[in-house]
């Protein structure tokens, strides 16, 4: 394995981390109640609730991207060594 792609295996393995964690925490701050948020103590508590919520969803949607650039990294680490169909 080439130092190449050991990086990007390195690169979508802490991708994907990140992804999940995005996704961990921005579902919670999307959908739970306030008293669990209150709970665990999220910073968000300090903003209205609709900023709260905005804030959960753009940590989906961050994972989202994360996740689809994963899938082109993957798609181009194929495409360049031969292995696509």
């Amino acid at each position: 394995m080439s130092a190449r792609n050991l990086l990007t295996v390195l690169a979508i393995v802490i991708a994907t981390l990140l992804a999940a964690f995005f996704a961990f925490v921005g579902y919670h701050k999307a959908f739970a109640p306030l008293a669990e948020l209150a709970q665990h103590r999220v910073w968000t508590l300090a903003l209205p609730v609709w900023a709260g919520r905005v804030i959960g969803w753009s940590e989906l949607l961050l994972a989202a991207g994360l996740l689809g650039l994963i899938a082109l990294a993957i798609g181009l680490q194929r495409s360049t060594s031969g292995e696509a169909t």
